[in-house]
C-alpha cells in the first residue's frame, strides 16, 4: 500500500522550475564537466549525460571533458591527485574554462548522493557546494543531473550579477539581505534573490523516498515543504545546501546566510582512508596461492610425429605469489610474480625401463602495467590494464640415467592485457592474456637442436572475494603454452626404438589451479 501512495505521489508531482536567462547572460561561459565519479550501478552516466545536456542547453561554452583529462596528463596530475580541487582548477586554467563542475556519487545503505561542487578555475575556491539525495538509479539520477545543471546555471547568473555570497560575487558589495525572514531578498528584488539560491535546501522532491513528516507541521529551519521540485521558501539560500529526500524536519538542520562563507568542501586526502581508496583504487595489491598443476604435456615431434620422449605429468603441487604497485599520480604500475612446482617424473618409453626423477619448475614473470579506466573510479572502476615484461621460465631436473627428461630455461618478452570487473564491493573478476617471444632458450645436459623460432602464449581467469577493506580469497587458473622450434640434430640419447631426431619441435601446455589469500591497500 505504500508503494501505491508513494507511486500516486510522484506521478503527480509538477516537475522541477525551468532556467531563465532572457539577456543570455551565461551564454558565453566557459566550463567543463568531468563525468561523475562513482559506480555505474550508482547512475553516474545517465546523471552526467542530462546534466551536460541542461548546461549545454544555455552555455555554448560546454569544454569536452577530454580537453580537461589531457591537460591533467601535461600537468603530471593522476590517481587520487586528479580529483583534488586545486589540481581540476590547475588543469581548467590550462584549456582556459572558467569553472569545473566536479559531482560524486556515493552510496549510503539504500540512500545515494550526488554532490556537485562548481570550482572557479581562477582560484580554485567553491562557489557553490549542493547535495542532491535519491534512491532509485535508475529512475532518478537523470532527473538529478537536470537539478543539478539548473542550480549550477542560477549560481553562474548569480555570480556574473555580482549577487552571490561576498567571498564569491564579482560585487559584494551591493548585498544587502534584508528582512528577518532570511529569505535572501534585498534590494533587488525577489526575482533576483531567487535566481541566487543555487544551492537551498529542495525540500521532498518528486522523486524522492517517503518520509516522516514533521511534528509541528513546518521545517526544522521554518521553511514549507515544497514536492514540487522548486526551493523551499526557507532561510536556506547560499551557495551550500542540498535537495535531501530524507526527513526535512530532522533536528540539527542548518541555515546557511546567503552572506555566510563557504567552507572549503572536504578533499579526497581528508576523507577516512576506506573512503579514499574507494575513490582513487589501491596502491598494492599481493598474493600468495597454493594449488595444483592440473596438467603438464611436454610433446617432442619430428615431421609432426610425436616421438616416444614425449611425456605427460598430472596432480603436480603448486605456489605461486604476485605483487602488483601502482602509485598515484603514475601513469603505470609494476606487477612481478612467481611461481614454483616440484616435480616426480615417472616416464614410460617402450622398451626401456621406467624413468624415475625428480625436479621442479619455476616461472617468473614482470611487466609494466599501463592502466586505463573504461568506467567508474577507485575501487570500482572497471580497468584494462595493458603492459610489457618479461618473463623467464626454467625446468630443473635431477641428473639420472640416460637423460630422457632434459632442463632447460626460456626468457622472453611479453606483451598482454588484462581487464578487471568489480562486480561490486566483495566481488572482483579478472581475465587477462599475453604473449611472448622467446629471446633465449637453453637446455642441458644435452640438447634437441639449434633453437630457432619460439612463442609462448598464456591466459588468466582470476576471482577474488574481498572479505573486508584489506584482505580477500583469490581463486585463479593459469593457462601456459610454449612452442619451440630447433634446427639440425640434437645431441640427446635416442631410444633404439626411435629415429633420427632433426629438425624437431617442441611444445609445452601447462593448466594449473590455485587458491590463497589476497591483500590491498
Amino acid at each position: 500500500m505504500v508503494i501505491s501512495l508513494l507511486s500516486a505521489v510522484l506521478s503527480g508531482a509538477p516537475a522541477p522550475e525551468r532556467f531563465e536567462d532572457p539577456n543570455g547572460e551565461v551564454r558565453d561561459v566557459r566550463i567543463v564537466v568531468p563525468t561523475a565519479t562513482g559506480r555505474a550501478a550508482f547512475g553516474t552516466q545517465a546523471l552526467t549525460k542530462s546534466l551536460r545536456k541542461t548546461l549545454g542547453a544555455h552555455i555554448d561554452g560546454l569544454v569536452p571533458s577530454k580537453r580537461l583529462q589531457a591537460a591533467q596528463r601535461r600537468l603530471g596530475v593522476r590517481g587520487a591527485g586528479a580529483q583534488r580541487t586545486e589540481n581540476l582548477a590547475k588543469a581548467a586554467r590550462a584549456i582556459r574554462a572558467e569553472y569545473v563542475l566536479k559531482v560524486d556519487v556515493t552510496r549510503e545503505g539504500w540512500k545515494y548522493t550526488a554532490r556537485a561542487r562548481l570550482i572557479r578555475a581562477e582560484d580554485g575556491e567553491v562557489a557553490m557546494d549542493f547535495r542532491s539525495e535519491f534512491f532509485r538509479p535508475r529512475k532518478e539520477a537523470a532527473d538529478r543531473g537536470r537539478r543539478i545543471g539548473r542550480r549550477t546555471l542560477e549560481q553562474i547568473l548569480a555570480l556574473r550579477r555580482g549577487e552571490g555570497p561576498p567571498g564569491l560575487a564579482q560585487d559584494a558589495d551591493n548585498f544587502e539581505p534584508s528582512g528577518d525572514d532570511g529569505d535572501g531578498r534585498g534590494d533587488g528584488g525577489e526575482d533576483a534573490r531567487s535566481r541566487a539560491r543555487s544551492t537551498s535546501d529542495d525540500r521532498a522532491t518528486a522523486n524522492s523516498k517517503p518520509f516522516d513528516p514533521p511534528t509541528g507541521g513546518a521545517n526544522a529551519d521554518g521553511g514549507r515543504a515544497d514536492t514540487s521540485g522548486g526551493t523551499a521558501s526557507s532561510g536556506t539560500s547560499g551557495s551550500a545546501g542540498s535537495d535531501r529526500a530524507s526527513n526535512p524536519g530532522a533536528e540539527g538542520a542548518t541555515t546557511r546566510r546567503p552572506w555566510d562563507p563557504v567552507p572549503e568542501p572536504t578533499t579526497v586526502a581528508e576523507e577516512s582512508p576506506k573512503a579514499r581508496r574507494n575513490q582513487s583504487g589501491d596502491v598494492f595489491h599481493a598474493s600468495v596461492l597454493g594449488g595444483a598443476g592440473v596438467v603438464r604435456r611436454y610433446i617432442l615431434s619430428t615431421g609432426g610425429i610425436p616421438s616416444s620422449l614425449s611425456y605427460q605429468l598430472t596432480g603436480l603441487g603448486l605456489v605461486q605469489s604476485e605483487v602488483e604497485v601502482e602509485p598515484h599520480n603514475f601513469p603505470f604500475g609494476i606487477r612481478l610474480g612467481a611461481s614454483w612446482r616440484p616435480v616426480r617424473y615417472a616416464i614410460n618409453i617402450p622398451g626401456e625401463d621406467p624413468v624415475r626423477t625428480a625436479g621442479m619448475i619455476l616461472g617468473f614473470p614482470a611487466m609494466v602495467t599501463f592502466p586505463i579506466t573504461l568506467n567508474g573510479s577507485g575501487r570500482h572502476a572497471y580497468r584494462l590494464k595493458p603492459g610489457v615484461g618479461v618473463r623467464l621460465d626454467m625446468v630443473r631436473v635431477a641428473i639420472h640415467r640416460g637423460n630422457r627428461v632434459l632442463s632447460s630455461s626460456a626468457l622472453a618478452t611479453t606483451g598482454g592485457a588484462r581487464l578487471e570487473m568489480p562486480f561490486n564491493d566483495t566481488f572482483e573478476l579478472t581475465l587477462g592474456l599475453d604473449a611472448g617471444y622467446v629471446l633465449q632458450y637453453s637446455e642441458t645436459p644435452t640438447t634437441n637442436g639449434d633453437p630457432g623460432l619460439g612463442l609462448m602464449f598464456g591466459g588468466d581467469i582470476i576471482f577474488r572475494v574481498w572479505l573486508s577493506d584489506l584482505l580477500g580469497i583469490t581463486v585463479a587458473t593459469r593457462m601456459d603454452y610454449l612452442q619451440m622450434h630447433f634446427n639440425g640434430e640434437g645431441s640427446r640419447q635416442i631410444p633404439e626404438n626411435m629415429g633420427q631426431l632433426v629438425d624437431a619441435s617442441l611444445s609445452t601446455f601447462d593448466l594449473n589451479v590455485s587458491a590463497g589469500v589476497a591483500l590491498r591497500f
